[in-house]
């Protein structure tokens, strides 16, 4: 089968890279059972009121404020998307997240297959590589669908931002290297820079784009002729404009946010990358021993490991003699290894850990578009060795294929169950790295706590603070909350107090304090913690719930009235607020405001409190009193016999 021209398919492309993404599908589909995940999830996708309705305010929110530490619009927006069309069910999250790596795996077909034209561009020679020409990409495909290494990208919710990032950048790449063989080529680039911005608007990640290019450009030989050369990088000036904006913003945000956590110095930081550099292609061809969270093996300021200091000088022999000797015997294989090797390093770069980004050395997720580089140049030298080989030989190669991509294949889907939910995912990291990450403790024992482990819970957060000795002021008010949740008040307070020693803006320790306070009947007090806590973080649903309760209970009822403005701002459909702001205004004698309330909460479509029926028969029962107090009786008997009929109590 001879290549297609000028970026056309045949029809068995296509049925090649759709069964390519059945196949990907079929084997991350546990992940459609996943659940959210208490490792940010909770915080950026449940909690956030943003989310909660396609406004123009709150778009204009999700555009104007980052979230952990990065600016990413337009993930944040399809979490807003998936919310309209699901709700908090997450099996349409997690839909998405499927839906957009099987997409990725689709476009990694097509952009290998227009790459290999550029290699082959113009060339009558090897025929036999080019009758064969849909295996390169099927492999690079496929490898990348399936591989445990992109697991994480797509069983986490709050890395929506990597399969999404990664769509408009795959295509980006598509459109472009289609747009070298094609008559349209200013349109093709318009396209392309359209595709980067959408890209950066997902992940901030997306920067090294125009890198990519160049990439491309130098594989298709534009920078070969001198005309061309120049012409090329000349129209990636846009492009390499927007990148060193989105560069600087997101520098600037992740300093507001801290995200530099660790601090090694210079030489630290360069042994460190020579191994995360190298870690990286070591996990690709073996994926074991896999975790959520890999953390340094020495505190800033300790001596690396001795392996560390021989990690330059393996990446030097394992990547510089590959390139020595193709350059040497065999020119184009030497520009396939430095397309393949600089398309991983530009887009592994920012994470190597020469800035030190966060807590962990590795993570999984970093690899999701970088590997596309070496799995290409995986499946090229494979072919190329399969070509040149005996008939033994090539029998050997289709086996270690078959084996490799079958290995690869049943770690994948096995990796999805790790990441089915806080607990699995979390008590993993703990299992490989037993004391090592504070983080893993913290957040397994609020999900312990949330899910009533109470006692599983405090073993979590005895061990932070006890054997890992981590003056972690969160750690204690979550153990606090534990207290809470057993009734254990006198030590509640006890953890709940320490935690605010240690940092007196803990808001959940003030509104823990203030709940206390409300359950033993003190209001008052209850107010003080709150009005604390609102001053920290003034967006709480919750927080506002509670202030609510307790201006109710102390009869102040135009304060309760203000409250329930601000919930039912925060959430219109939530039909408890309007009814609570239906008592609150009866109570203050406002009874044509207070039908309304009950109106509206017998009317709303989707009631998200646990017993919607009792609080709609209330609601009618509520009516039939105004009505006879205002005489209506014919008014009052419909609604008495509503409440009735919802078998009010």
């Amino acid at each position: 089968m001879p290549l297609p021209v000028k970026g056309s398919y045949f029809p068995t492309d296509i049925a090649i890279a759709l069964g390519i993404g059945l196949i990907t599908f079929i084997c991350f589909s546990p992940i459609l059972s996943n659940h959210f995940l208490f490792w940010d999830d909770n915080q950026y996708i449940r909690n956030n009121i943003y989310l909660r309705r396609l406004s123009w305010e709150n778009i204009k929110y999700l555009f104007s404020h980052q979230f952990a530490a990065n600016w990413q619009p337009l993930t944040m927006l399809s979490y807003s998307l998936n919310y309209y069309f699901s709700g908090y069910s997450p099996g349409g999250y997690f839909a998405t997240n499927l839906l957009l790596h099987v997409a990725n795996t689709i476009l990694v077909f097509f952009l290998s297959r227009n790459i290999l034209q550029l290699v082959w561009k113009g060339e009558q020679h090897n025929v036999e590589f080019k009758n064969g020409a849909f295996i390169l990409p099927a492999l690079v495909s496929l490898w990348f669908g399936i591989h445990p290494m992109h697991v994480e990208s797509v069983g986490w919710l709050f890395e929506r931002k990597d399969v999404l990032y990664a769509f408009f950048y795959l295509a980006g790449l598509l459109v472009y290297a289609r747009g070298m063989q094609r008559s349209h080529r200013k349109r093709n680039l318009l396209f392309t820079f359209l595709l980067f911005v959408l890209s950066c608007l997902s992940k901030p990640m997306a920067v090294v784009f125009p890198a990519s290019l160049v990439l491309v450009d130098y594989l298709g030989g534009r920078l070969k002729v001198q005309g061309e050369r120049r012409k090329a990088l000349i129209e990636k000036i846009p492009f390499f404009l927007l990148s060193v904006i989105m560069g600087i913003l997101t520098l600037h945000t992740q300093k507001e946010e801290h995200a530099f956590v660790y601090s090694f110095s210079f030489f630290s930081r360069f042994l460190i990358a020579s191994y995360t550099f190298l870690q990286y292609i070591v996990k690709l061809a073996v994926p074991i021993n896999l975790s959520g969270f890999y953390p340094y093996p020495v505190n800033p300021g300790e001596a690396l490991p001795g392996y560390f200091y021989v990690e330059p000088l393996l990446l030097l022999l394992f990547i510089g003699t590959p390139l020595y000797i193709a350059f040497r015997k065999d020119k184009k294989l030497f520009s396939l290894l430095v397309f393949g090797l600089g398309f991983y390093f530009v887009n592994i770069v920012l994470v190597l850990q020469f800035l030190s980004v966060g807590s962990a050395i590795i993570s999984d997720r970093y690899s999701y578009i970088a590997y596309f580089g070496l799995f290409f140049i995986l499946a090229y030298f494979t072919i190329e060795l399969f070509r040149r080989s005996n008939i033994t030989l090539r029998n050997i190669i289709l086996i270690a294929v078959i084996a490799l991509t079958g290995f690869w294949a049943y770690l994948g889907n096995r990796r999805t169950l790790v990441w089915h939910d806080t607990g699995t995912m979390l008590s993993d990291v703990i299992r490989q790295y037993p004391k090592r990450v504070p983080q893993a403790y913290k957040y397994l024992g609020i999900y312990y706590g949330e899910t009533g482990m109470n006692r599983e819970a405090l073993d979590c957060y005895r061990t932070l603070i006890d054997s890992m000795h981590m003056g972690d002021a969160a750690a204690y008010c979550n153990m606090g909350s534990v207290y809470m949740s057993v009734h254990n008040l006198r030590e509640a307070v006890k953890y709940l107090n320490a935690s605010l020693r240690l940092d007196s803006n803990q808001f959940m320790s003030y509104r823990n304090l203030g709940i206390i306070c409300a359950d033993t009947g003190n209001y008052y007090a209850a107010l003080n913690y709150y009005a604390k806590a609102n001053h920290i973080y003034p967006y709480d649903e919750g927080l506002y719930n509670n202030i609510s309760y307790a201006h109710a209970a102390t009869k102040q009822f135009d304060s309760a009235i203000h409250d329930y403005n601000i919930l039912i701002g925060m959430d219109p459909d939530n039909a408890l607020y309007w009814f609570n702001r239906g008592v609150a205004y009866y109570q203050t004698g406002n009874k044509d405001a207070a039908v309304a309330d009950f109106m509206k909460t017998l009317n709303l479509p989707e009631l998200k409190q646990n017993a919607p029926w009792q609080l709609r028969s209330n609601a009618a029962y509520n009516l039939s009193v105004i009505f006879r107090e205002r005489g209506d009786l014919k008014q009052s008997s419909y609604y008495e016999a509503e409440a009735k009929r919802l078998k009010h109590r």
